[in-house]
């Protein structure tokens, strides 16, 4: 089961590690998608063109993609580390990224891995985190007589409006509440008749976290 809150970013952190002369410039990225995170890694990329390892871990939510990458160190010393660091703190929406300049010395797997982490550690220090309650929207349909009636549900049972559009009979509402509440809303609506229905899918569509919504 999902959890009802979860962590995001207010906006990109950064932080430096050093060890025996290696340098870790490490990145946190607010992002909504994958193909989001592969644009801002590129560019970070691009921007350290001449750095031997641009190691990074993503995290959408809690159902679906959450990866890493080593990008040439040892198997499961930067990329997983990263990972970590960022479930560590409950963060979503955020790409992670380490950029190493070596050093000349060799550091060893426990020492890549303290490395990594310590890095990621650094900019979360830098970070605005805020935390955001889980929603999903709901697309309602109700003629304009009943619409009284569902505003004044939506206020008490702790919905927002998202949009709202109005035909000749019928008002549309894409409805946002907390995902633990979906359930009462589906047999609120079934209680109260044919006249309020919801129009598509009754398990609702997640809501990204604003300011990555919409997703880009």
């Amino acid at each position: 089961m999902s959890e009802a809150s979860y962590k995001i970013l207010s906006g990109r952190a950064e932080g430096v590690y050093t060890d025996r002369r290696s340098r870790f410039l490490s990145y946190l990225q607010p992002v909504c998608a994958e193909q989001d995170a592969r644009v801002a890694l590129d560019a970070i990329r691009a921007e350290h063109h001449a750095a031997r390892h641009v190691c990074y871990a993503v995290v959408i939510d809690d159902l679906s993609l959450a990866l890493s990458n080593d990008d040439g160190e040892p198997s499961g010393s930067a990329g997983r580390p990263i990972l970590q660091a960022l479930q560590r703190v409950g963060l979503e929406y955020t790409l992670g990224v380490v950029v190493r300049y070596f050093g000349g010395i060799k550091l060893g797997v426990p020492g890549l891995i303290a490395a990594y982490r310590g890095a990621v550690e650094n900019a979360l220090e830098n970070a605005k985190v805020e935390e955001r309650i889980r929603e999903s929207s709901l697309s309602i349909a109700s003629p304009y007589g009943a619409v009284s009636v569902l505003m004044g549900y939506v206020k008490g049972s702790g919905g927002r409006i998202m949009s709202e559009r109005y035909e000749a009979e019928m008002c549309h509402f894409a409805i946002a509440w907390p995902e633990e509440r979906v359930a009462d809303v589906v047999a609120w609506t079934e209680s109260y008749g044919v006249e309020v229905h919801i129009e598509g899918s009754k398990n609702g569509s997640r809501v990204l976290p604003k300011p990555y919504e919409p997703c880009t």
